[in-house]
């Protein structure tokens, strides 16, 4: 037993693992028991750094020397790089929606693209209106767009959800204000331009993969109608 938690503490493959069972946990806490992802994080990343052997007083310090831990100057220390960047992105996708800026939006692209490439448009709308929202806000703001658009089109739910889904799942995992790229950025000292320039290009083979050729064949195969609330 010494010998394995030596080896899980001690060694590269060892913490790797460490590394994968704490994301596995993240996951069963967020998914399965609806915990607040902020807290479910935060506990796991504490677990992680118990389980590797590192001491309660340099995991978040003494009472006379609370500066010096992993816990300020490390979570501390990125949520301080970010989160200018995070704020001013969630008042601009704040102002985007009350505005009635993102139906606008909507209805431009669905006049440009016509019914047929309606997809098109609700993949372009997510990765649009993603870039200053986080996944799951944006995913409520443009549910009911989605909705109508199925309803117009006559089409599955699927063919205008996985456009739209792709969109902003591009933005959340490779474009800024996102934590996780703007985080990238600051630790790896990458200037922001740059980490937006080769995150489009990163990102889009994805986007138009998984959400227009994907969306497009499976769209046309799986038949989800459109809820009866919202056939008004």
């Amino acid at each position: 037993m010494g010998d394995t938690v030596d080896w899980l503490r001690t060694t590269t493959p060892g913490l790797l693992v460490l590394c994968g069972l704490a994301i596995a946990v993240l996951l069963v806490t967020i998914i399965r028991f609806k915990l607040e992802p902020f807290i479910a994080l935060l506990l796991t990343g504490l677990g992680l750094a118990l389980a590797a052997g590192l001491p309660v007083a340099k995991i978040v310090g003494t009472p006379l020397k609370a500066g010096e831990s992993l816990l300020e100057t490390g979570f501390g220390g990125i949520l301080g790089h970010i989160a200018v960047i995070i704020g001013l992105g969630t008042v601009l996708g704040a102002i985007l929606e009350r505005s009635g800026g993102a139906d606008v939006l909507t209805e431009r692209l669905l006049k440009l693209f016509g019914d047929k490439g309606a997809p098109l448009a609700m993949g372009l709308l997510g990765l649009i209106f993603g870039i200053p929202v986080f996944f799951d806000i944006g995913i409520f703001v443009l549910a009911p767009l989605i909705y109508v658009a199925a309803k117009r089109g006559g089409r599955s739910l699927v063919l205008y959800a996985m456009p739209m889904l792709a969109g902003l799942s591009m933005t959340h995992a490779f474009l800024p204000p996102h934590p996780g790229p703007v985080a990238l950025g600051g630790l790896l000292g990458v200037i922001l331009g740059w980490l937006i320039l080769m995150g489009f290009f990163c990102g889009l083979p994805g986007f138009v993969a998984a959400g227009i050729v994907w969306g497009s064949w499976i769209g046309k195969r799986v038949q989800v109608e459109v809820p009866d609330e919202f056939l008004v």
